[in-house]
């Protein structure tokens, strides 16, 4: 089904080679519908934004000592300015893409070493593209090796949840990509969508069926008010799967995240860090995988 399509977040940098797209450093204004993208992605209307320098912006917001960064010139005339540090337990990177002296778009990368997953997030500022997107270092091609004849090799492939905003269709889609039969593939569940401009929505029923679950790699967790989205989630004395079991939570139900500990775990494929949290019960902590915002699209 899904082995010939490339990943919206590939498109967004293949939109990149070619754009030549004036910067400005003033805050974007939301149209009405792009304030309920806000709402449905979270952290678009963050990044999205504009900057005179990305790089410096984004070590500044996660607290990010530089400790390298590079410039490289392709044969088309694109520079690619690259800085890398370490966030938390992460390894982090930010990566501008520029023209004549001009920001296209922005890559920003945390990557967690224990199991070799990644995150992308890419911004096209032109086109005002959006897209989220895990990666896993597998041993695999990016097509079917029998119909295009790409050899397998190591190296990190999608796999995972891929969540995006097109500006030009006005909409949101969510895929799962793993790999499967040693190659990528995007057919472990059908693709869920919401379009603006017809409010046409499409929420998958069948569940995933692949390996790593179309699992989540939410590298950090802002503090305000979340809902759980999977029933019976424990709550925990300290952030640890080891720890107490205070209470089990409720699917959809209110809580406030108070803390972020910075403690990076995995449990089942998803990669997040231990939050604090406030509920009609009492505090305590919980992972962060198992929470989102409400009326945030995620399936």
């Amino acid at each position: 089904m899904g082995i010939f399509f490339l990943p919206v977040t590939s498109i967004f940098l293949l939109f990149l080679l070619g754009l030549n797209c004036s910067l400005v450093t003033d805050k974007i204004t939301l149209a009405p519908e792009e304030s309920e993208i806000k709402t449905l992605l979270p952290r678009y209307s963050e990044f999205i934004v504009e900057r005179e320098n990305p790089i410096e912006y984004f070590f500044q917001r996660f607290g990010v000592k530089k400790e390298t960064e590079n410039l490289k010139k392709d044969n088309f005339g694109l520079v690619l300015k690259t800085a890398k540090g370490k966030f938390r337990s992460l390894d982090f990177e930010v990566t501008l893409f520029i023209r004549e002296n001009k920001i296209n778009s922005t890559n920003i990368r945390f990557t967690f070493l224990p199991s070799k997953k990644r995150k992308d997030i890419d911004i096209n500022y032109y086109f005002k593209h959006y897209g989220e997107a895990n990666f896993c270092y597998e041993f695999s091609s990016a097509y079917s090796p029998i119909l295009n004849h790409v050899p397998e090799k190591w190296g990190y492939f999608y796999c995972g949840r891929e969540i995006s905003f097109n500006a030009i269709n006005r909409d949101i889609r969510e895929v799962c990509w793993d790999v499967k039969n040693k190659y990528q593939v995007d057919d472990c569940r059908d693709t869920a969508y919401f379009n603006f401009v017809n409010q046409r929505e499409f929420l998958p029923t069948a569940r995933n069926a692949c390996p790593h679950k179309c699992y989540e790699f939410i590298p950090y967790i802002d503090l305000g008010v979340y809902i759980i989205r999977k029933p019976g989630v424990n709550l925990r004395k300290e952030p640890d799967v080891s720890s107490g079991i205070i209470l089990k939570l409720l699917l959809n139900e209110e809580v406030e995240v108070i803390e972020d500990t910075g403690k990076i775990g995995e449990i089942d494929e998803n990669v997040a860090p231990w939050v604090k949290i406030k509920t009609k019960n009492g505090f305590g902590y919980v992972f962060g995988a198992f929470l989102k915002k409400p009326k945030e699209f995620w399936n």
